[in-house]
């Protein structure tokens, strides 16, 4: 679901809305992230969640936004270790990660997300 260059990244399943870019999309003041939903193997894998104004949830997958960190990559994985806060595995909790685990990066690239600075989005398809 990267930006194409076709004039679209995501399309709201409810009020058929149109992100052009990835770029529109984080800039969004209708859009709040409110979750994660890890992938027990994949980083890549696991989803983004954020709601729309109209009232709906939309979904994304990290690896369209992994790209934004230019972080220490971990090669320890902690989900379900004693070490693990297990903020990964409360679908809310998106405060980063203390831990130098491999799924620390995730919660940064969340970080980022919720401090994009936001810029109304004037195009509707």
């Amino acid at each position: 679901m990267r930006d194409t260059g076709d004039g679209h990244f995501k399309t709201c399943s409810q009020c058929g809305f149109v992100w052009e870019s990835r770029e529109s999309f984080l800039k969004d003041p209708a859009l709040k992230m409110i979750g994660y939903q890890v992938h027990g193997e994949d980083q890549r894998e696991g989803l983004f969640l954020f709601n729309h104004d109209c009232h709906t949830t939309l979904s994304l997958r990290a690896g369209h936004f992994l790209d934004l960190y230019q972080g220490p990559m971990f090669q320890a994985r902690l989900i379900g270790t004693e070490a693990c806060p297990g903020q990964c595995l409360r679908q809310g909790d998106l405060r980063p990660c203390p831990e130098k685990c491999e799924c620390a990066y995730v919660r940064e690239v969340i970080q980022i997300i919720l401090n994009w600075p936001k810029q109304p989005v004037a195009t509707r398809r």
